[in-house]
């Protein structure tokens, strides 16, 4: 698959319309730089928006093929049993990220397209059947006729986090990353990091 190295040759080979904008320096006696942005394009692209996943166009050059991936993962699982589940998702997921194969959509201002199969949720979901039948039996039997009741929802919970968005956006993923690595240091350095918390940090 051939790129364009030049985004903006890519946005005009793909037709877009471009409005231009103004952005204010940090001084405002500088130069105003002019800023190209392609609006006005989703209602034009929209049916092509929504078939993009279907037979994506994979750069075979930007990652390993699929089935060499998912190898990969499945021994990676099987010399994980011993380790803590979110450190095994995690390295999974960084596997994938690594490897995985992409597709440069120039339609798409959302560079998102990753081979991925949902080996991390396939994952997830033979975790959540394997507990459900041994530790929570009982708990999902009652689950289950709380769902088809409608009186209450529940099930096993892998590491489903929420992030600090005022933190996130405040400091970026740089930031944050050096905001957690200066804080387990801290907890460790007073000996209070509970092995829990130590598999947490090293995923």
């Amino acid at each position: 698959m051939s790129r364009d190295p030049a985004p903006g040759r890519l946005r005009e080979a793909a037709g877009y319309r471009h409005t231009s904008i103004e952005a204010p320096q940090a001084n405002d006696d500088l130069a105003r730089e002019r800023i190209t942005v392609p609006w006005n394009t989703f209602d034009r692209d929209r049916k092509h928006l929504e078939a993009q996943y279907h037979d994506p166009d994979w750069d075979v050059e930007s990652g390993w093929s699929f089935d060499r991936l998912h190898k990969a993962v499945e021994l990676l699982v099987e010399d994980a049993l011993d380790q803590p589940r979110i450190l095994t998702k995690a390295r999974v997921f960084e596997l994938i990220l690594l490897n995985g194969r992409i597709h440069v959509d120039p339609k798409d201002w959302f560079c998102d397209h990753l081979q991925h199969g949902d080996m991390v949720r396939k994952l997830r979901d033979r975790w959540t059947a394997e507990i459900n039948s041994t530790v929570l039996a009982e708990t999902h039997d009652r689950a289950g006729v709380g769902r088809v009741t409608g009186a209450f929802i529940s099930g096993p919970n892998f590491s489903h986090t929420s992030p600090d968005w005022e933190r996130l956006l405040a400091l970026g993923p740089s930031g944050l990353l050096d905001f957690v690595r200066k804080t387990r240091q801290k907890r460790q350095a007073s000996g209070s990091l509970s092995e829990a918390e130590v598999a947490f940090y090293d995923a």
